[in-house]
Order: structure tokens, then C-alpha cells, then sequence
């Protein structure tokens, strides 16, 4: 594993613009950074719309019920 991630996914970045922080740690193999850039960047969403969360498409289980932001 590369020593220092922060400065490979900066790297990364010139090459892959379009990837968010979460996805670049996610693909040089830092799953816990990954995790919490999912989670700030799910926050700085949250903070950002007015969106209300609805039920998820698909079939509805007997025990769960999932809900999405249809924007993020």
C-alpha cells in the first residue's frame, strides 16, 4: 500500500476528475478513509438540498424498509 493516500488520491485526481474522494480511496484500498469521505460528503449533501428521503424503489421485505435521497 502506498505510504502516504492522501497525496495518491490527489494524484489520482488529475487523472479522474469525475471520482468523488470516497470512490478514489475506496479503489487504492483504504476501505476506513473511504468510509468516512462517504460520510462528509454524505453530510455536506444533507446540509446542501431540501430533499425529503423516500421509500426505495424495488420489492418491499417483510422485516426492513429502505429509504433513499434520490438525489445523492
Amino acid at each position: 500500500m502506498h505510504r502516504c493516500p492522501p497525496a495518491l488520491v490527489e494524484w489520482l485526481r488529475e487523472i479522474l476528475p469525475g471520482k468523488t474522494t470516497a470512490e478514489l480511496y475506496m479503489a487504492i484500498g483504504c476501505q476506513k478513509h473511504a468510509k468516512t469521505e462517504s460520510y462528509r460528503e454524505y453530510l455536506v449533501y444533507l446540509q446542501g438540498c431540501n430533499e425529503q428521503f423516500i421509500e426505495a424503489p424495488g420489492i418491499r421485505g417483510m422485516v426492513m424498509l429502505v429509504f433513499t435521497l434520490p438525489g445523492f
